[in-house]
């Protein structure tokens, strides 16, 4: 029954260009709206993604998020003066669709359930170009498409301090297909058939609102998950590294609030995204991200919302070449947002944040791979969703 599901929402779904790495900036439209901001601030159920502890606040809802993806990314080879790289200069503006689903359950006063499915994130890449002389003779070395959704349940308590506490497990299901290259320059086995993986992990966090200040902290664990078999040629286990993000929410004035959260990643805890690029790896570093964000209750009706966040690229200039069909460099989001209740059950959410486009170029300094130097990427995103949310 999970897999249908998850094939279902698939089904919407056009593969996915995260925006933290691999992972997706934000889940829904009302997080999109702030930047991703918001430990201390839970306004809908897709919260349990950041806090599990925060939808304590909550009542019965149940939201459906939709999102569309339109990615610029220019990826330009060349020749390193070795005669293996294929030069050349591609634009990539394939466009993704990112649905998220999820639901809380009012247990008792103090007590909720929540479950949700989320579009963690992926990559979506198709040059036109092979990026190797050996690919180009082949007519491989181009494509990618892999995207990874999460199945979180999470239990959360408010305690009589007034401080609460949530916990849950989850399971991960990802997809790939790609026709790269091995280290040998030949075409990975699994030869851009469809493969799958599964994983799991849990999540847990913590939280108490005071008079106009309130405070927030998720953590979800490394979500452990199966190689990839037809391409283990190519690519260790794609675990998802641990995070964690913390966050206060302060109501400055009557019905504003501003929002400030600090989220960590530890990419270089895996494998594949921490090891350099003749280790296997895409040489990436952990990611500190800083968000703010600002809730204006403008009517009783109508909440307006801004956000921004920055955070250094976890790639680099020494491994561009190996991250060129995975680009990743954006450091600066600017979002905004509005929710409007249409009725006492039902509201209406849309969001757009902008990714400021930013390039990396290699340098082979310290990664010994000669003719990947000259190699550049650049990435540039728009990120526009709709958002229903129930109240039952």
């Amino acid at each position: 029954m999970f897999q249908r599901m998850i094939l279902l929402l698939l089904g919407l779904t056009l593969v996915v260009e995260a925006t933290n790495g691999s992972d997706f900036i934000a889940h829904g439209t009302k997080q999109s709206g702030t930047a991703g901001a918001g430990a201390a601030e839970p306004q809908d159920s897709t919260w349990m993604s950041i806090n599990p502890a925060s939808i304590v606040d909550l009542p019965n809802t149940f939201d459906f998020h939709y999102e569309l993806l339109d990615p610029r990314r220019v990826v330009k080879m060349q020749n390193g003066g070795a005669g293996v790289v294929n030069s050349n200069r591609d634009v990539d503006t394939q466009e993704s669709y990112v649905p998220n689903m999820s639901m809380v359950y009012e247990l008792s006063e103090s007590e909720r359930f929540g479950l949700g499915l989320f579009t963690m994130g992926g990559a979506n890449t198709h040059l036109s170009n092979s990026r190797t002389t050996f690919g180009a003779a082949g007519g491989y070395d181009r494509n990618v498409d892999y995207w990874t959704m999460k199945l979180s349940a999470v239990y959360a308590k408010k305690f009589e301090n007034g401080w609460s506490f949530g916990f849950g497990p989850s399971i991960v299901y990802s997809r790939m297909r790609t026709d790269i290259s091995t280290s040998t320059f030949a075409q990975t086995k699994g030869d851009r058939s469809w493969d799958d993986s599964w994983g799991a992990g849990f999540t847990m966090g913590v939280y108490k609102r005071w008079d106009r200040f309130a405070f927030g902290l998720g953590y979800s664990s490394p979500q452990w998950t199966q190689t990839f078999k037809k391409y283990d040629d190519v690519f260790s286990p794609i675990d998802h590294p641990q995070n964690l993000q913390a966050g206060i929410s302060y109501e400055i004035v009557d019905n504003v609030k501003l929002l400030f959260d600090y989220k960590w990643i530890d990419w270089t805890s895996v494998n594949i995204f921490g090891n350099k690029g003749t280790e296997g790896g895409f040489g990436w570093s952990d990611s500190h991200i800083f968000k703010t964000g600002l809730l204006w209750e403008v009517t009783k009706d109508t909440t307006l919302r801004a956000g921004y966040s920055y955070g250094r690229s976890q790639m680099n200039s020494d491994d561009v070449y190996v991250n060129s069909l995975f680009p990743t460099p954006i450091e600066h989001h600017l979002s905004c947002g509005f929710t409007h209740k249409i009725s006492d059950t039902l509201e209406f959410s849309m969001s757009y944040i902008h990714g400021f486009k930013k390039s990396f170029t290699e340098n082979d300094k310290d990664n010994g791979i000669p003719f990947a130097k000259g190699t550049e990427v650049s990435l540039e995103m728009d990120l526009i969703g709709m958002g229903l949310t129930w109240y039952f």
